[in-house]
């Protein structure tokens, strides 16, 4: 088992991760978007 994860890990890990900041950084910017959105 430990090793089938270290392969999806090895296989997917370069990609997820920086997908993850990435999707996290759009979320972050939309939420500061949408409260400027509110303020104004």
């Amino acid at each position: 088992m430990a090793s089938i994860v270290g392969v999806l890990y090895d296989t997917f890990g370069a990609f997820l991760i920086p997908a993850t900041v990435f999707a996290v950084g759009i979320l972050f910017y939309g939420v500061l978007v949408w409260l400027n959105r509110v303020e104004l």
